[in-house]
């Protein structure tokens, strides 16, 4: 069976135009909003920061039935954090310079990250947890610097959010175990079908080979009948 890691190498390389061209959609929006340059420094470190992921994951699509080594397994969580920490790192400079619609894009990406992390990595707990947590400190704790740098204007505001950030974790950690439910019934089912159809396929070699000597029988008997040059007859108790 193919690792869950060879399947996330698998996910990340077709995923990875699609991370670079969602980045450059943030990068015009981003400039939109904060007329800062720093928004093309941070879309460099992330090109560059994709790039050395895919290097990191290319061992891991070459063989499908390879288990990474420990080593291995290091080096793509800390790829997968680094990756995840600069990708949702526009969300500070969205919040910071972009206003009342900067802080409201930089909600919409981090929601939006932690979903997909959610629904593409839960299977593998350390690398979702690499991505997970960086942008959970991004969500939680952009609202309380708001609070601490000006806690008589922004208290009730802040405090909206964290609970606004609660609840969607809430959320996605049941959509994380009923996913993980649904997936462990899908898997069980198959095993099941797999040996129903590994039994059928026996069941099926046993009645053709019975039927392959039911006929080999016959034409032995049948060529003894036709062969057989001694009269038989059968005789009762009163000589009839």
């Amino acid at each position: 069976a193919e690792s869950n890691y060879h399947l996330a190498a698998l996910a990340r390389q077709k995923e990875f135009l699609t991370r670079i061209g969602v980045a450059l959609f943030l990068l015009i929006s981003a400039i939109a909003l904060t007329r800062s340059g720093l928004a093309v420094i941070w879309f460099v470190a992330v090109a560059l920061s994709q790039a050395a992921d895919w290097f990191i994951f290319r061992p891991l699509r070459v063989n499908p039935q390879a288990l990474p080594s420990a080593a291995r397994k290091f080096v793509c969580t800390v790829s997968v954090a680094a990756n995840a920490t600069l990708y949702t790192g526009l969300s500070p400079l969205l919040w910071l310079m972009g206003g009342e619609a900067g802080k409201l894009f930089a909600v919409v990406v981090l929601c939006g990250s932690l979903l997909h992390v959610t629904l593409h990595s839960y299977q593998l707990p350390k690398l979702f947890l690499a991505s997970a947590i960086p942008m959970s400190l991004y969500l939680f704790g952009l609202p309380i610097v708001d609070w601490v740098m000006a806690p008589r204007t922004s208290t009730v505001a802040s405090l909206t959010m964290l609970a606004a950030g609660v609840l969607y974790l809430a959320h996605l950690a049941a959509s994380v175990r009923q996913s993980s439910r649904s997936t462990t019934a899908l898997i069980e089912a198959k095993g099941q079908a797999d040996i129903q159809k590994l039994r059928a396929e026996q069941e099926r070699e046993v009645a053709v080979r019975a039927l392959e000597l039911s006929r080999e029988s016959e034409a032995l008997y049948r060529l003894l009948a036709d062969n057989q040059t001694d009269v038989i007859s059968l005789w009762d108790g009163d000589g009839n």
